[in-house]
């Protein structure tokens, strides 16, 4: 309270009040902000978790339901169509995939196949591969088709089984089924835009990608989850014919050291291993990662990761 010359009073505030109602102003104003970045900070951590969380069980889902379907051909068993020479336009398994040819699709008497981190062989993959294992699948999509476009095909048969491309020439007969052929690679490679491979903070984003059949049955790649980092699978093999895992081997360990090992093959388990598409200042990842054969993984950096781990029981024997 002031007072006037002519001895009357003015309401207001000294100098001493005012800075004392400034500096608590400022006092409120910074706890608000403080509360509003902390806010800010934990909303955005809980996105990016989602995030992973999301990501992690699509990747794991994508490829488990792949792995159940490996060697359903409706009602043909591909082994005896092909001992009979009842197996038309099947191609002999191979250890490969041939960019630009429908060949890779139409090996039906190998519904599994994987590479131990390496995709060397596996010229369909071009640069796409970065890391982690390769794990391909086939079978016949379990839907039958009525409408056809240009792409490869299976008519399946009690006693054989047909590979074809575009519309048939002959229509299905009761009981034969025609289905959508289906052969995937999965594989960590680089997420990818219209302008090029994606970064953030230049750090490049890895991606689950998948080679899948395009157009007349020709492998092509897709991206199928972003910040996938890491893939890797053993496999159980049944060696003593009881139909029950013996023990869980690499790609390329005996007895998958040959195509024809394969056909033991009676669970897989699955690593995988997703991070957050852009590092976060105030995180330091400082965990190790155990994934199937690959060596003890500790990041020590800003990124946000997850690791799922499944174990797949195939459900169709294996030719």
């Amino acid at each position: 309270m002031s007072r006037s010359p002519d001895g009357g009073r003015h309401a207001g505030f000294t100098l001493l009040e005012v800075l004392l109602a400034l500096g608590l102003g400022l006092v409120v104003l910074l706890i608000v902000d403080r509360i509003y970045t902390a806010s800010t900070r934990n909303y955005d951590l809980q996105q990016t978790l989602a995030r992973l969380q999301e990501s992690g069980r699509a990747a794991v889902n994508l490829i488990s339901q792949d792995l159940r379907q490996a060697g359903y051909y409706g009602i043909t068993d591909v082994e005896a169509a092909a001992a009979l020479g009842q197996l038309a336009g099947s191609r002999p398994p191979a250890a490969s995939c041939p960019a630009g040819s429908d060949r890779w699709g139409r090996m039906v008497l190998q519904p599994l196949f994987g590479l131990n981190d390496d995709a060397t062989a596996y010229a369909c993959l071009a640069s796409r591969w970065v890391r982690g294992d390769v794990v391909t699948v086939r079978y016949a999509d379990p839907t039958p088709v009525s409408v056809y476009s240009n792409s490869l095909y299976f008519r399946s048969g009690p006693y054989q089984g047909t590979l074809f491309v575009g519309s048939p020439a002959t229509p299905p007969f009761p009981p034969t089924v025609d289905h959508r052929m289906v052969a995937r690679a999965y594989f960590v490679g680089r997420s990818r835009n219209g302008a090029g491979p994606r970064s953030c903070e230049g750090h490049p984003i890895p991606a689950l990608v998948r080679e899948t059949l395009g157009p007349a049955g020709v492998p092509v790649a897709e991206e199928v989850v972003a910040g996938v980092e890491q893939l890797q699978l053993r496999y159980g093999v049944d060696e003593d014919g009881d139909e029950a895992v013996d023990r869980y081997v690499d790609a390329g360990d005996p007895p998958l050291d040959t195509l024809s090992g394969w056909r033991l093959v009676r669970s897989v388990r699955l690593w995988v291993l997703v991070r957050s598409e852009c590092p976060d200042p105030f995180h330091q990842d400082r965990r190790t990662y155990e994934l199937g054969d690959a060596p003890p993984y500790q990041p020590n950096d800003a990124f946000h990761r997850a690791l799922y781990r499944t174990s797949v029981a195939l459900r169709n024997p294996l030719p």
